[in-house]
């Protein structure tokens, strides 16, 4: 998996910086094995959300992010179209 982004402060407040993330994702005829089968897939898309940060402890609070991707998979021999969209919320509690 190729990714190239940015990370951008967008803001800070009450000691906790707001860091955006922006990035392209590629998967070029890379490999992936499902239920015995090898899978090539070739897929593009992207990668953006915010981290919530500490500032005085560097430790990450929360994560908002999404990854919509497009792209196709061949097993087989057969190759079938794939679109998804994954989201994520993280939320760290520190260990006492």
């Amino acid at each position: 998996m190729n990714l190239e982004g940015s990370y951008t402060l967008k803001d800070v407040k009450d000691g906790v910086a707001t860091i955006g993330l922006a990035a392209d994702i590629s998967m070029k005829n890379d490999s992936l094995q499902l239920q015995g089968m090898t899978a090539k897939v070739d897929f593009k898309g992207t990668y953006s959300g915010d981290y919530l940060m500490d500032i005085n402890s560097g430790l990450g609070k929360t994560a908002s992010l999404s990854m919509p991707l497009k792209g196709t998979m061949e097993i087989m021999g057969m190759s079938v179209p794939v679109e998804m969209n994954t989201k994520t919320e993280m939320t760290v509690t520190p260990g006492k």
